[in-house]
């Protein structure tokens, strides 16, 4: 399916024909609106262009293609793992992206209620050193974690997923989306249910993963 020349693939998590990958960069999908050459006009410049632009195209198709390709990984790479700091740490030390443990930069944090039905909210910055990996909002259900793991979601930098770890949680992912089409620097989109040892559910979660992770 696609949705304003994008492929967009929900739950499986897989992405990228080369045709699809085409599509991701705008000048490419203009020229070729099927994504789909024909030897003959592989062989000439379309009007109005010169040999070096047809070469430029080509290589921005290859290249549209590799990026495709690299989001499919990337988000099929998250469906894999228990948190997603646990994820962005075994994707980004091979690719020496940032340095060091990944950390919460909070923007939000807030508990709507007391009680037995307190719902937490947070609204974070994942990153690795300085590099700007994702952004995520969580919501939690207070009841289903400790006072020490709430103190750390209000208080500290501490990630959702290194907070909750003794609970042992794992992630369904709900929805995955590429959303290199809009005019930001996400390229991927993940929802999901965190669920506890038990598959008791402990959290939602949506997530904008940045270009920096495929760059």
């Amino acid at each position: 399916m696609r949705n304003n020349g994008f492929t967009r693939a929900r739950h499986s998590g897989q992405f990228g024909t080369r045709q699809d990958a085409a599509l991701i960069l705008r000048a490419a999908a203009a020229i070729f609106p099927n994504g789909q050459r024909t030897a003959a006009q592989s062989e000439r410049p379309l009007p109005g262009t010169t040999s070096k632009d047809a070469m430029d195209l080509s290589e921005a198709f290859a290249r549209g293609a590799d990026i495709a390709d690299e989001i499919g990984l990337l988000s099929r790479h998250l469906r894999a793992y228990a948190t997603a700091s646990e994820a962005l740490e075994a994707w980004c030390e091979p690719r020496a992206i940032g340095e060091g443990a990944i950390r919460a930069e909070v923007a939000e944090s807030a508990v709507s209620s007391r009680g037995p039905r307190a719902t937490g909210y947070r609204r974070v910055r994942l990153l690795r050193g300085a590099a700007f990996l994702s952004t995520a909002e969580i919501r939690y259900r207070c009841e289903a974690l400790s006072p020490d793991m709430i103190f750390s979601l209000q208080e500290t930098d501490v990630p959702f997923g290194v907070a909750v770890a003794p609970l042992g949680p794992r992630r369904v992912t709900t929805l995955a989306r590429i959303t290199a089409d809009r005019p930001t620097q996400s390229v991927l989109t993940h929802h999901a249910t965190v669920l506890d040892r038990r598959g008791r559910p402990i959290a939602r979660v949506r997530e904008s993963y940045r270009d920096s992770l495929i760059a």
